[in-house]
């Protein structure tokens, strides 16, 4: 028995506003990848990212989150 899993690869730095709403559509999980913390968190807030995701975790539905090193530092109140 495999896992039922569709993945779908959104570039923050390409996809912004309402395309980035209809990319995530009805994402159960977000992965954050690494790399650069302080570029990703640009990408965040100039895509928003951001928004979306706090929206879409505030839902009744609910999102999880994953985020690995920059991705995990990026959901933090700070980058600092």
């Amino acid at each position: 028995a495999g896992i039922d899993v569709e993945l779908e690869a959104v570039d923050i730095a390409a996809v912004q506003g309402p395309a980035l709403v209809d990319a995530l559509g009805s994402a159960e999980c977000v992965y954050v990848d690494g790399g650069n913390t302080f570029w990703l968190l640009q990408c965040v807030r100039q895509s928003g990212f951001g928004d979306v995701v706090a929206a879409a975790f505030k839902s009744d539905a609910g999102l999880l989150y994953v985020g690995r090193s920059a991705g995990s530092i990026v959901a933090g109140m700070s980058a600092r």
